[in-house]
């Protein structure tokens, strides 16, 4: 606490709640009650929850944005070729269309291709960027992936890339 005349200051544990008088100059004054804190935690608390509110906004805005994407997006596999790879391992060819259902361009998500066996266990999941970046409205892209054939797979899907 500072007198506002003479410029003493005086350190002190609480604020006054009354007039106080510098024991220096004499001078009376009635200090600030800490005011500007109160301030400041009003505008910390407002930047807190504007923050807060963009967050959320933001979160729902992605999950809006990703299920359009996954509706709009379908994936499909349209043929598997048995092959044999260059070393002379069996290999499976996995043909598939991602075709755009709407009147909008889309960025080329990532693909998972995923081989389950006769209980429907996963056998093995594999990553699949292709080589397109962008989806015309109403357009078709093709992809195409090799997998190590083993005689447990029984069934090959594709979804777009969610989190292997």
């Amino acid at each position: 606490m500072t007198c506002d005349f003479c410029q003493t200051q005086y350190s002190v544990t609480d604020a006054p709640r009354g007039p106080v008088r510098c024991a220096v100059c004499g001078h009376t004054w009635t200090p600030a009650r800490g005011r500007a804190n109160a301030v400041l935690l009003v505008i910390s608390a407002l930047c807190a929850l504007m923050a807060a509110a963009v967050f959320c906004v933001a979160i729902i805005a992605r999950s809006r944005i990703d299920a359009a994407r996954a509706v709009a997006l379908r994936p499909a596999v349209t043929e598997i070729v048995p092959d044999v790879s260059d070393d002379g391992a069996p290999i499976l060819v996995v043909r598939g269309t991602v075709t755009n259902n709407t009147d909008d361009i889309y960025g080329m998500p990532d693909l998972v291709i995923t081989a389950r066996d006769g209980a429907n266990h996963i056998i093995a999941r594999h990553r699949v960027m292709p080589s397109a970046t962008l989806i015309d409205a109403h357009g078709v892209v093709q992809f195409s992936y090799s997998i190590a054939s083993t005689p447990d797979i029984r069934r090959i899907g594709v979804d777009i890339m969610g989190g292997i």
